[in-house]
Parts: structure tokens; C-alpha cells; sequence
């Protein structure tokens, strides 16, 4: 088994200069002595000319320092760490020269080797990985293995980037073998950069999923609470809807702004509306009904800080459309008998229609299972309904059967009053009452 270094390196602009004295500083790892070998271009100096060269590991070291003849040195850094970043720079060797290079960091990554091959680089690192904040010195991380083999474990690096106190910046390395956790004891107001590898006993994943946070501070964090949610929507499905949440009283008068994201769950079709912090409220036009969506609100504070994003989840209330134009209730000359006919509206292909379910009742807040139900088998709109009582108040609801095996639900329930029997049983014409239907 062999370890060996790997080197990222990445140039960073320290200092601006009209003229740079050093060029191309790069880098190369020396597997015989574990060396760093840094080699540069000089502007218009001979091959021999003295260098000064400076290196430090970043958030632990101070700078330390060697001097070069020529444009290329080797560098022996004992006990780097994985994952250690090493910034290092270039300046000629002149005391009327003070202006180092470019910085060029240097990111060492141990990895296996077994009989000769790389072993890491099947391995994947864990999918969709997330961390919420919880509050201003905690947060959950979670993630979805990216391979079912139950030997697998994680490796959770947190590395502390930034520091209001003064001391060393954190670095912690986690092994476990869940899926999420909460990493508490962080300092507040700091920010992380957090990054989980998959692992098996004899090999790494020779990549990250990395996500960066900023830390709240403590008179900073706050959760939007009690999301409410009034909608109305129209029979195409087409809404508004209306929402309202709650933050705490110290803090608002100093949110300036909601940033409001939305999109069908699963779907990953995010919209965003943004609003004034005046009011926690929101107003969105173009949501479907019967549908369920996943919402994301972020307050941004007078001093210009982001908080964490809210999560929520709702459903728009479903939308029932009416295949009913019209209803007419007919009065028969026969004895406590009526014909109640209607029409389907004009978008409903009768070719489609089977039947009708009829229900009846005289109690419209009767429970739907005691209602009277009558079928209706060809697709002409007509039931004759015998055995009413005079003068009384009856409803009545129609659903439609299709071919397909569906029924389309009729929301509106009708009512009508049949008449006084005895006034027309010896009239010699049938009476018709067209029936203005009305929804209850």
C-alpha cells in the first residue's frame, strides 16, 4: 500500500502591481522525497538571481521563509494533514523590491493506492447534500448515498473559514454511517465550508459534494413561522393565492426585503416573486389547483445579512368543475311525480357519455351515503322522480358517467319545492316550472 499527494493548486491575487516581477508560479508534488517543487518566470533577471520565497498552511501557520538562487526551489512541509491548503509566494531578493507574487494555494489530498492502481476513483460521493441551518451556532446536514453496498461510511470534513474571535479556525473530521446529523458548537456569525466523501475500510471517494453557510449571529437568527394560506380558485383551475406568516416582533422593523421561491414539488421548475419586508405577506397568481408545491422564503436584514431559507409545503385545494349547464324540474299531472331534465355544458363530449348518477335528499346536510341514489343508464338527460310529498323541499345532485369508467362530479346541489298535488290532479295539461337552479 502506497500513499502519495496529490496538489490543486489555484492562483489568487494578493497585492496589484503596475509591474509583475514574478510570472507563472506553479507547482508539482516529488514522489521520492515528498517534496513540493515550485518553479516561476522572472521579468528580466538572469538564471541565477536571488529569490525570496514564503509559504504558510492556511488558518494554522505563520509564514515561513526560504531563500532561492534561480526561478525554482523545492519546499519539505512535515505533517500536512488531508485536505490542508499551503499558500505560498515570490519576490526577488532585493530590499528596494517588497511586492510578493500572485499566491499560489496548494491543496493536499492523500489517497490509496493497492498493487498499483488507484482504488478511489469508482467510489461516488453522497447525492443532494444539504445543510440547514438550525440556529446561529448549529446546523443538519443530510445527503442520499450515491451506492446501496452497506459497507460504505462517510467522511464529514468541516473546515471554519472565517472568525470574529481571534482564535484558530475550526477543523474537524467526522466518520459516521448515517445519512444526516446535527453539528452543533460552531461560532456564530462564521463561515464553513462543509464536505462529505463516501468511504469503504480501504478507499475514499476521490471526489466531494461540498456546500458553503454563513452563520447567523446570535441577535440575527430568527424562523418564519405559522405559514397561512387563502386561495381561490376558479373552475379552469386557474387561482390565486394568498400568504401570510409570522416573524418575530424585535425583528421587524428591521427586514427590508422577502425573496419567495415556489415550484410544483418534485419538479424543480422554481419561480421567485420578491417583496417588500413592510409586511410578511405574498400574493401568487399563477399557482394550478389540486396541485402540491414546495415554497421557500428568504428575509433580507437592514444591514444587508441573508437569513437561511424557510421551507414549506402546501396544497392547492382541488377544483371541481360543473358538467351541468342547466336544470329544469317538470310538474306532472300525475300524482306526486316530477321530471327533472338538464343540459351538459357545451365542452362535454356526450359521444363520451354513459349515464347519469342522480342523488336526492331532503335534507341537504345529510350525510352523502343516506342520499337517494338513482341511476340514469343512456346519455339524455331526463329522470322521472315519483312518490314526492306536496309542498315539500327536496335537492338534488347529478354526477355523469363515461366510458372510460370516470365520473365527473357535479358540485352544485339544486333545490326545488314540489307543489300542492290536489290543485292539479284533475288539470287536463301537464305544468312545467323551469327551475332557476341555484349552487348552496
Amino acid at each position: 500500500m502506497l500513499i502519495f499527494l496529490l496538489l490543486f493548486v489555484a492562483g489568487v491575487q494578493i497585492n496589484a502591481s503596475p509591474i509583475e516581477q514574478i510570472e507563472g508560479l506553479r507547482s508539482s508534488y516529488e514522489p521520492t522525497d515528498g517534496s513540493i517543487r515550485l518553479e516561476w518566470k522572472s521579468r528580466s533577471h538572469r538564471a541565477d538571481f536571488p529569490y525570496l520565497i514564503r509559504y504558510r498552511v492556511v488558518g494554522v501557520g505563520e509564514w515561513t521563509y526560504q531563500r532561492s538562487r534561480g526561478n525554482s526551489q523545492k519546499l519539505q512541509i512535515p505533517n500536512l494533514r488531508n485536505n490542508e491548503q499551503v499558500e505560498v509566494q515570490v519576490r526577488t531578493d532585493e530590499r528596494t523590491n517588497d511586492h510578493w507574487s500572485q499566491s499560489l494555494l496548494i491543496t493536499f489530498q492523500k489517497k490509496l493506492t493497492l498493487d498499483g492502481p488507484l482504488a478511489d476513483d469508482t467510489l461516488i460521493p453522497p447525492l443532494d447534500f444539504k445543510a440547514t441551518i438550525k440556529d446561529s451556532r448549529s446546523v443538519k446536514l443530510q445527503w442520499h448515498p450515491a451506492d446501496q453496498n452497506p459497507e460504505i461510511f462517510y467522511l464529514v470534513h468541516v473546515k471554519q473559514v472565517t472568525s470574529k474571535k481571534g482564535v484558530s479556525l475550526h477543523r474537524q473530521q467526522i466518520k459516521t454511517a448515517a445519512t444526516s446529523f446535527e453539528l452543533g458548537g460552531l461560532e456564530a456569525g462564521a463561515r464553513y465550508e462543509l464536505a462529505v466523501r463516501s468511504a469503504l475500510p480501504e478507499r475514499i471517494s476521490q471526489t466531494a459534494s461540498v456546500v458553503e453557510i454563513k452563520l447567523p449571529y446570535d441577535d440575527e437568527f430568527f424562523e418564519i413561522g405559522n405559514l397561512m394560506i387563502a386561495s381561490k380558485f376558479m373552475s379552469d383551475g386557474r387561482g390565486t393565492v394568498n400568504l401570510t406568516w409570522t416573524v418575530p416582533h424585535q425583528m421587524k422593523h428591521r427586514i427590508t426585503a422577502y425573496d419567495v421561491k415556489y415550484t410544483e414539488k418534485n419538479a424543480n421548475r422554481w419561480r421567485k416573486v420578491n417583496f417588500g419586508g413592510e409586511r410578511p405577506k405574498a400574493t401568487l397568481h399563477d399557482l394550478t389547483g389540486d396541485t402540491e408545491y414546495q415554497l421557500e422564503i428568504k428575509t433580507t436584514l437592514d444591514n444587508g445579512h441573508n437569513s437561511e431559507t424557510t421551507h414549506f409545503t402546501f396544497r392547492t385545494p382541488r377544483v371541481e368543475t360543473n358538467p351541468i349547464e342547466k336544470v329544469d324540474v317538470l310538474f306532472s299531472h300525475d300524482v306526486n311525480t316530477v321530471q327533472v331534465q338538464w343540459i351538459l355544458k357545451e365542452d362535454m363530449d356526450l359521444s363520451q357519455v354513459i349515464g347519469y348518477d342522480v342523488y336526492l335528499s331532503d335534507n341537504k346536510d345529510a350525510p352523502a351515503h343516506t342520499w337517494q341514489r338513482m341511476h340514469v343508464d343512456n346519455p339524455e338527460g331526463s329522470l322521472a322522480i315519483p312518490g314526492l310529498r306536496s309542498l315539500s323541499t327536496y335537492f338534488v345532485r347529478i354526477d355523469v358517467r363515461t366510458r372510460d369508467g370516470k365520473t365527473v362530479r357535479s358540485p352544485p346541489i339544486y333545490k326545488f319545492t314540489t307543489i300542492d298535488w290536489r290543485h292539479i290532479i284533475h288539470h287536463p295539461f301537464p305544468r312545467t316550472d323551469p327551475f332557476m337552479h341555484r349552487k348552496l
